[in-house]
This record gives C-alpha cells, structure tokens and sequence, in this order.
C-alpha cells in the first residue's frame, strides 16, 4: 500500500480505481457494492455480500480503502460513502456477527484511527528513524502520512498548521487532537505506545 509515502500518484490511482467501483458496482437502491460489474451480461442475479470467507469480503475491503482515502484527502465524499456501506449491511450484525471481521474492523478505523504525521524530508535519517519506530508499534489503526518540505495536509486535518521547523517532527492525532513535535524516534516510540 502507498501510506507512509509522500507520493500522490498512489492516492490518485487509487481514488481512480473507486470511481470505476462507484460507476459500476455501487448499489444505488440498497447501499454497499455487488461482487459483479453492472455491465455483466451472464447472471442472472447481482452478488452482494460483505461476509468473510477465506478471503475478507469484497465490501470491507473497500471500506478500509474509503476510510483510509478519506484520512489522507480530507475529501468527505470517502467518508459519507465509507457510513453508507457501513449503514446498508448493519442489520447484518444482528443476524451473525461472526463473519463480518473485516466490516468491523474497517468500521474501527473509520471511527478511530490514529493518525501520524512525519513532517520532514522522506530520505532524511531522522524521518527513516521515526517511520521505523512506527511500524515497530502494533496499532491497527494506523493511518501514516509523510509531508515532505512544502507538502501539506488537507485543510481540516488535525496537524494542517503544525510545523516542523527546519528538522522532522512526527504528529500523533487521535480525532482532532494531536501531540506537541515529536523530534526524535523515542519519543514518537513512546507516544504510541498504547495505540
């Protein structure tokens, strides 16, 4: 996956592959996506599941992808589609919540993620330092952003007017509170901790 890259030519590809889903999979009646595309000629009935199988479920799969868009774009169409498959397969929990690991935990991190954010240069030693101590960290919901020299946020993210000075800093937010510059990978370490 492209978090952690500073690239938008992967958030861009991958907000193109979403299109294609809404244009062709999106269940405009009911919520949620079809496994088959709308310009499939040989069933006789359109798929739609979000249970796990041996392999997780085509709609939480997608969820995870529009909450993660939707951290890194600021863009809430990603959300306010990412709530609408949620709401179309609610009742589902009612009924078996057992195969709807994905769905859940996709649904966590819309609601909870713990965003970082490395501001410095991407090929810096620090930077290097900081994203290793990241992903030295167990935390499900990560969402990893790194903003090189002159890059920004999306203006309504929690770190859009932190800075980080003329070396890295790293940002810890949880909703829309973040930590003081975390200048060293100790304490960026130290401060994630407990997720």
């Amino acid at each position: 996956r492209a978090e952690g890259t500073p690239l938008p030519a992967y958030r861009a590809q991958a907000a193109g592959w979403l299109e294609t889903l809404e244009c062709h999979y999106w269940d405009a009646a009911g919520g949620g996506y079809f496994l088959s595309a709308d310009d499939t000629d040989d069933l006789v009935h359109r798929p739609k599941s979000v249970n796990d199988s041996a392999t997780p479920s085509g709609n939480g799969t997608i969820l995870v992808v529009l909450a993660r868009l939707y951290y890194v774009t600021g863009k809430t169409a990603y959300r306010d589609r990412a709530e609408a498959v949620v709401g179309a397969f609610s009742g589902e929990l009612e009924r078996n919540v057992f195969p709807l690991a994905t769905l859940l935990n996709a649904n966590d991190l819309l609601q909870n993620a713990v965003q970082v954010v490395l501001a410095g240069n991407p090929a810096s030693a620090e930077v290097t330092r900081m994203r290793r101590a990241v992903r030295g960290c167990s935390l499900p919901n990560l969402v990893l952003q790194i903003v090189p020299p002159g890059g920004c946020l999306p203006p309504d993210h929690p770190a859009a007017a932190k800075s980080a000075g003329a070396g890295a800093a790293a940002f810890v937010c949880r909703g829309q509170t973040c930590s003081l510059p975390l200048t060293d990978a100790a304490a960026l370490s130290a401060a994630l901790q407990f997720g």
